[in-house]
């Protein structure tokens, strides 16, 4: 076969692939920011029922928060990551 007779198979073969990674990458994130802000509310939760006040609480739990962060996970691994689109 030559490349010509290829091209259409290689198409298809990614119009069905990257439709379904996109979703398995979303859902995956999505859980993943759900999970940290779970974490976030319990570790405030933790602060204040230590004797930490609410408002210094919740600025320490917004800088925990942050350090979950995918955007900083990706920074620290060397990736390249975009800030918003559109």
């Amino acid at each position: 076969m030559t490349e010509q007779e290829d091209l259409p198979k290689i198409m298809a073969s990614i119009a069905v692939t990257v439709p379904m990674l996109a979703w398995k990458v979303g859902w995956a994130y999505l859980k993943a920011k759900k999970k940290r802000q779970r974490t976030a509310k319990h570790f405030t939760k933790g602060l204040v029922e230590g004797g930490i006040p609410p408002e210094v609480a919740r600025l320490l739990a917004d800088q925990y928060e942050g350090e979950l962060s995918l955007r900083n996970f990706a920074k620290s691994v060397g990736a390249t990551v975009p800030r918003r689109f559109g």
